[in-house]
This record gives C-alpha cells, structure tokens and sequence, in this order.
C-alpha cells in the first residue's frame, strides 16, 4: 500500500454524495484529513480559508463546474494546489484539462489506488519529481533536435508545460499510455529534455485550430536536465501541466 504524507489536506469536491463519501473514506482509512464541497463554490469558500495541498474534483456539478472551479483556482493561486479531474462524462477534452491547468484526469469508474498513487506523486516536494528510473523499456525512443526554438515551437515540433510536453507529428506512431523514451533539443539552447514519460492523450487529427500530436507526462528526466527543467518553469510558472500545442487562427500561428 501506497504510505501517504499523514499531514496532507485534501479537498475531495463531487455533487454525487456516495461518489464523494467513496473518495474521502479513502483517504481518512490512510489517516489523512480531508474537506468535502458539493459544488465549486462550496470548494472555493473552503479554498479561501483553509490551507489544501491537492484538490480531487468532479467536472459536471451544479452552481460552478469542475472547469470554472479549476479556472479560477489558477487565476487566484496560480499553480497550487494540484488538481486531479474525475468525471463519468466527456465535458472536456482531455488535452484541454491538462492545458488548463490540470495535473491528471480520471475517467469515472476509477481505480482509487492510481488516484492515489497520483496524490502521492504531486504531493511531493518538487526536487523529488521526476528522479525515479522506471523498470520496464521503453515501448518506443525519440531523439530529435530542432534547429531554432521557432522551429521547436511549431506544429511538428514541441510546447513545454510544468509535467510534460507536446509533441507533434508523431501522433499516429504512438498509443495512449504507452512508455516514450525520448531526447529533445533545440540548437544553440542549453536545454535539451532528455528521460521518459508516459504518453496521456493522442489527437490523430487537427481539431479546433489545433495540430495534430501527442501529449506526454514527465515519469523521469536526466537530473542535470530535471534541475534545469525546474528553473525555467518555476521562473515562467506556466498553467499547462500538459499543453495542447500551439493553436492556429485564420492560418497564422497563435501562441498556445
């Protein structure tokens, strides 16, 4: 069984009572303390005046819905605290969650022991992301250089987010939770992205002025590359956790 941090408080927000009770008693059998919310205005007040180290939330709910609750909570606390999505229903396209802000999106029913292996992931303390070696091969390895970042930028190539990358042009090669070694640089830039992760989402085509491609989740990064990784995002603070990749507008290129 997963050994969680025992000072954590999470804030588990669901209109469906039984779903919610499910969640919480969960998390109160592994000695964790918890706040329960009906609706994202309910999660907000809570918000406002208790310290919450992870928000677990529905999307579909009366009075303000999983996305506004998300939204908002960016707005006002920028990246803290993570959220994990949990929904029976597609509200959202799963690059958009992940663009928003979100750091995971389970389908509904869930297997409760990976939200709680996600809980312990994003709870940790930021120098500890990334640093564990998964076991098994990669199913596929990537080894790409760019030649300037406004190549890198573009739809065949990469948009970088707090827990991972778009990728484009590879979306048909892939399949969505497969592992993907990868090694990623842009010449005359001293960062190359270099280690593996797990692909979350495939879009096989263009969708909404979109490009095709591929969303892929950080599981470990080389530590030179990890620290460096690091340094960048927590000086640009950027609400993806995941991007979409950039988006196109009447033919011009528009930033993500």
């Amino acid at each position: 069984m997963i050994q969680l941090r025992k000072n954590l408080v999470l804030l588990i927000v669901d209109d469906d009572k039984d779903m919610r009770e499910t969640v919480c008693f969960e998390f109160q059998m592994r000695g964790l303390k918890f706040f329960e919310a009906g609706d994202g205005n309910e999660a907000l007040k809570i918000l406002a005046t208790e310290k919450i180290d992870l928000v677990i939330s529905d999307i579909r709910m009366p009075n303000r819905d999983g996305i506004s609750l998300l939204e908002t909570m960016r707005q006002k606390n920028g990246v803290m605290p993570p959220l994990i999505f949990m929904s029976g229903f597609a509200d959202i396209a799963i690059w958009d969650a992940y663009d928003f802000g979100a750091e995971a999106f389970f389908g509904k029913p869930f297997d409760i022991e990976k939200i709680v292996s996600y809980v312990d992931l994003l709870t940790k303390p930021r120098n500890l992301l990334w640093s564990e070696k998964i076991r098994e091969e990669p199913k596929h390895t990537l080894a790409l250089t760019f030649k300037d970042p406004e190549h890198a930028a573009s739809d065949e190539g990469f948009s970088i987010g707090r827990g991972g990358i778009f990728l484009g042009a590879w979306q048909n090669k892939f399949r969505r939770d497969d592992t993907i070694g990868f090694k990623l640089e842009i010449a005359g830039s001293t960062l190359a992205i270099e280690g593996t992760g797990i692909l979350r989402w495939v879009r096989t085509s263009p969708s909404e002025g979109l490009p095709a491609g591929c969303g892929i989740e950080f599981s470990y990064l080389n530590p030179e590359i990890k620290n460096k990784y690091l340094q960048i995002t927590e000086k640009s603070q950027p609400i993806a956790y995941i991007p979409r990749g950039p988006r196109k507008k009447n033919g011009v290129k528009a930033q993500p």
